[in-house]
């Protein structure tokens, strides 16, 4: 809101768009000109258009869920040398939407539940376009990228086949479930493709708190077998973690610490409970009343 409003001070147009936008629109009406509602592959360009024109409208709203498949090329071009070694990575984006109804996540909402892949031959495109700029560790910025095992197993299958082919091969990180643990096959291609860390939402070691929240793949698994799998691959495993869970108690911080020790986890972000805008969570603290919103009481 401050950054906004200070460019509208200074005659900018603001235009907001994103997750959060597309989940409450209503919170950004009265500090952006124009708001990009859903995926942007192609109100993007009509609001473009509009704004040479001098037509746009205030607000851009892309109703159906995007064909990966006419996802268009990131163009470089435009990044100067100087531009390009300020950078620590690069990102491709594989698929969108993940099948889990976990309470807490907007991600269902905002992309969908029913998972969309993009040609396995557009994702090596696209890295081998970061590659030429120079980058060496490539984020695959999806959600769940194993959420349909057999069309990541293709997309890890083609990654190995390219890197295998570079004098100096890629490294790649990505988002994923736990329950990919448990196989194998799935395990050797990532770390035959040069996957060297995996982001888990590993959520909490309170099984009570998993079911709460309806992490149920987390409570059907061994987590420390599982993070131990990873680990012989050589894949390392970052643990994203919510404390302020129902069933949790003041224990909770010495539980987290002594399951990510006993389970060599190097890298531990955790945050507080939030109740997001359109989450299974903020619908059910609303209507037990106990929902405070932020705008509100961050002061």
């Amino acid at each position: 809101r401050e950054l906004a409003e200070e460019f509208r001070r200074r005659g900018s147009l603001v235009v907001c768009g994103g997750p959060c936008v597309s989940l409450s629109p209503e919170r950004w009406r009265s500090f952006a000109d124009v708001l990009i509602i859903g995926e942007a592959e192609r109100i993007w360009p009509r609001f473009l258009r509009d704004y040479l024109n001098n037509s746009y409208s205030s607000e851009y709203r892309e109703s159906e869920r995007f064909d990966l498949s006419l996802s268009p090329i990131p163009d470089y071009s435009g990044f100067s040398e100087h531009s390009r070694n300020k950078y620590m990575l690069g990102m491709v984006q594989a698929s969108r939407g993940c099948p889990y109804r976990c309470e807490f996540c907007s991600v269902g909402s905002y992309v969908g539940r029913r998972m969309r892949y993009k040609p396995v031959d557009r994702v090596v495109q696209e890295v081998e376009a970061l590659k030429k700029l120079g980058i060496s560790l490539v984020l695959l910025a999806d959600d769940n990228l194993s959420a349909d095992r057999e069309k990541a197993k293709q997309i890890m299958r083609a990654l190995r086949d390219w890197n295998r082919a570079q004098r100096r091969p890629l490294m790649f990180v990505t988002q994923l479930s736990i329950d990919v643990a448990r196989d194998e096959e799935f395990l050797t291609l990532a770390a035959e493709a040069g996957m060297t860390a995996v982001q888990i939402g590993i959520e909490s070691p309170c099984i009570e708190s998993l079911k709460e929240t309806g992490k149920y793949q987390n409570v059907v698994s061994d987590m420390q077998r599982d993070i131990r799998k990873f680990h012989q691959y050589g894949i390392t495993v970052i643990s994203t973690c919510i404390v302020g869970f129902d069933h949790d108690s003041l224990s909770i911080f010495n539980e987290h610490l002594d399951f990510h020790s006993r389970s060599a986890v190097p890298n531990v972000q955790i945050y507080p409970l939030q109740a997001m805008d359109s989450t299974a969570l903020k619908r059910r603290v609303v209507r037990e009343k106990r929902y405070l919103d932020w705008e509100q009481q961050h002061g």
